[in-house]
């Protein structure tokens, strides 16, 4: 129960935690309840209800009063007006209050279920935009997954590492060798199927783009310590020499991706033939997983040097993306996600990866070989794309295009990060598709960290206020806090 007395109390703050109350799974239940009366002038109810109603029929709403003088009536069955001020009652216990398990696993504790309990859904939607189009079903998946981490660890197949069989159950089976895997794969289903299987495994993936060339490869297999790699036909030599160079000769495990049948490498072994070896095996187990294990490495884009190393354990970038799909991205289950970015890049974990299998939505990934706002405009419309996440650059093409000519059926929702988008291109894209852009920032070595909030004023220049979980503040040189106005550096504090 909130209780709601400041005259000027700031709306924008508490829409984001309504929202985010209003997407709590239904296996959550508790109450939530916000009361104020009438004196509150300075209070825009009507936004708050505006947000609320749009789901109003799973909750219990009770709603009355003076929150409706821009002439809106919300409410379960119509609502109404008594004078009273209002009062509002959820059954849903707010989701971002939930602490995940030390041991949380994205495989076995999200995949999984969903699996079980939405098998046939559409979990990942691929388009090219011409004539090729697949679907691939949580069922599906997940068993790839299971199928893979289960064939990595089998003593037939996992010859080319150090590893060394021990019999289990009558099978045998290779010791947890696997720690970290290179992972430069492009936008097919083997990406997500290597991930989940990396989860359900134990070991650690490390991404990167597909125009890593053999200096970059020679760096991250070094710096990372890997002793797997997940690639396509086309960086196979690359890895061979990065491997001789390094003095590894023989001790990776290395697994080549969507190569044609014949391919015929020493050292190597086809991605397809681990699946189906896998399927014909006993499922191995899900690995336990301790406090601090670390799920994604990331390296940085090296912008002022040589790229680093971003580590982030299994529960603390669920936990993040947890709130960025709550509460900047809006996500619910029906939704269908549209991300724009490569897959060697952390902002592909959040909104390829986390953000729709924590919100059991459907993901859809363009694989047009460049960026082509036309494609891109007519996969919105015909695979019924309700969230959009994209840079600015490419909603500066998409405005240059006749917005006009094409019919957003069910885009709700839009958000751009990485760099700031220009106010002019947020007003065409706004009055041209019905739909706000919401700009949010975050880096490779955190979730995110600030935004505009759905159902928050959008201000053109600004970021937004701290998202859940951040402090954010200026500091001058002495790492004292600037008042409002002033330059200086940002400083970013997890917690409270």
């Amino acid at each position: 129960k909130i209780s709601l007395h400041h005259k000027a109390i700031d709306t924008s703050r508490i829409i984001p935690l309504l929202n985010s109350i209003y997407n709590a799974p239904p296996r959550e239940f508790s109450s939530f309840t916000i009361k104020t009366s009438s004196h509150h002038k300075a209070l825009n109810t009507s936004r708050i209800l505006q947000r609320l109603s749009l789901r109003s029929n799973e909750q219990e709403l009770r709603l009355s009063g003076f929150a409706l003088r821009e002439g809106l009536r919300y409410g379960k069955n119509g609502g109404g007006v008594d004078g009273g001020g209002f009062s509002l009652h959820c059954r849903n216990i707010c989701y971002l209050h939930e602490k995940l398990p030390d041991n949380f696993n994205l495989a076995r504790d999200v995949v999984q279920p969903l699996a079980h309990a939405k098998g046939n859904k559409p979990c990942l939607i691929f388009s090219d935009g011409k004539n090729n189009r697949e679907e691939v079903t949580y069922r599906q998946l997940f068993d790839s997954s299971v199928h893979l981490a289960t064939a990595l660890r089998s003593s037939s197949i996992n010859s080319h590492g150090s590893s060394h069989t021990v019999s289990s159950g009558g099978q045998q089976r290779a010791t947890n060798t696997l720690k970290i895997a290179l992972v430069i794969v492009p936008k097919i289903p083997a990406w997500w199927v290597i991930n989940i299987a990396a989860y359900w495994y134990g070991f650690t993936v490390c991404p990167g783009t597909s125009l890593l060339r053999g200096k970059d490869l020679h760096y991250r297999l070094a710096q990372s310590g890997a002793n797997c790699v997940f690639c396509g036909p086309g960086h196979v030599s690359a890895i061979d020499q990065a491997e001789e160079n390094l003095g590894k000769k023989g001790q990776l495990q290395k697994v080549v991706v969507a190569a044609p049948t014949e391919f015929n490498v020493r050292g190597w072994v086809r991605y397809e033939d681990l699946v189906t070896a896998g399927a014909s095996m006993t499922p191995t187990p899900c690995h336990e997983h301790q406090p601090g294990d670390i799920c994604q490495l990331f390296f940085t884009s090296g912008t002022t040097g040589n790229p680093k190393m971003v580590p982030h354990t299994h529960a603390s970038y669920a936990r993040g993306q947890q709130i960025t799909a709550r509460t900047w991205l809006d996500m619910k289950e029906d939704d269908v996600l549209c991300n724009v970015s490569d897959t060697g890049w952390a902002k592909a974990a959040w909104s390829f990866l986390y953000v729709p299998l924590l919100s059991g939505a459907t993901a859809f990934i363009h694989q047009m070989e460049r960026f082509e706002p036309k494609l891109l405009l007519e996969a919105l419309h015909q695979e019924g794309v309700s969230v959009m996440c994209a840079p600015p650059t490419a909603y500066r093409a998409l405005v240059q295009m006749p917005l006009q000519d094409y019919t957003f059926r069910r885009l709700r929702h839009c958000v751009s990060a990485g760099e700031p988008l220009n106010p002019e291109v947020m007003k065409i894209w706004a009055s041209k598709t019905g739909v706000e852009v919401y700009e949010g920032y975050g880096q490779s070595e955190t979730t995110l960290i600030c935004a505009t909030m759905p159902g928050m004023t959008i201000k053109p220049g600004a970021m937004g206020p701290a998202a859940p979980g951040y402090q954010i503040t200026v500091l001058d040189d002495n790492l004292d806090e600037l008042p409002s106005g002033q330059e200086g550096q940002i400083a970013i504090r997890a917690g409270k």
